[in-house]
């Protein structure tokens, strides 16, 4: 089980220099603003391109979770 665990945890590691900038300084701003964006083309009435830019938040969140170890941002650390 735990080199199961470690085998996925190597995984998800950034697999390149700009991925590591990228997810460290640079992702924070397209995932905040993204989802405003998405639910102003769907107010218009421009379901496609609302849909596609979804799409691709949906990949970059799922990425930069993947990357970042987001759940052990809450864990408790010893003293």
């Amino acid at each position: 089980m735990a080199s199961q665990k470690q085998s996925m945890s190597h995984q998800d590691l950034p697999t390149t220099r700009f991925e590591r900038v990228f997810f460290r300084y640079v992702a924070w701003f397209p995932i905040l603003t993204l989802p405003m964006l998405v639910w102003e083309l769907m107010e218009t009435g421009q379901t496609g391109m609302g849909l596609i830019i979804g799409l691709v938040h949906a990949v970059l969140v799922f990425r930069f979770v993947s990357v970042n170890n987001v759940p052990g941002w809450f864990k408790k650390k010893g003293s």
